[in-house]
């Protein structure tokens, strides 16, 4: 039989031992639950809630990289660089799009606009490039 004494004993055990996972997890995952008041209770959401912040993360950096290549792309354009530098960096710009399209973390139509409208800027700066240099 269990006494008193013996049963809180456990109970404090217990909830020292609970109160460490909480700690271990928070340091683990210290951005996950910044809000520790809507924390999840069940293991498994909490697990999906760190997938998801993960996912969260990667995707927003992928975004980050394709507007740098877009910005890198355009600014070629804009200053005039030569032709063979505005066409690798576009050329990396659109395979930049299209590995993003292709995990799923851009819209095919938002992808085809920003490909569109830089091919388009890069294709009418070659075009008055070529007519500059035809009419001198």
């Amino acid at each position: 039989m269990v006494t008193p004494d013996v049963a809180a004993h456990q109970l404090n055990e217990g909830l020292a031992l609970w109160a460490l996972r909480q700690v271990y997890f928070f340091v683990r995952f210290p951005v996950v639950f910044e809000d520790r008041d809507s924390m999840p209770n069940i293991k498994s959401v909490k697990k999906d809630v760190i997938r998801s912040r993960q996912r969260h993360e990667r995707n927003v950096a992928a975004k980050s990289t394709v507007k740098t290549a877009i910005k890198k792309a355009r600014t070629a354009v804009d200053a005039q660089k030569p032709a063979d530098e505005v066409e690798n960096l576009v050329r990396v710009a659109v395979s930049t799009i299209d590995k993003v399209l292709k995990r799923g973390i851009m819209h095919p139509n938002a992808a085809a606009r920003r490909k569109s409208r830089l091919m388009k800027r890069a294709n009418t700066a070659a075009a008055s490039a070529s007519a500059a240099t035809s009419a001198a």
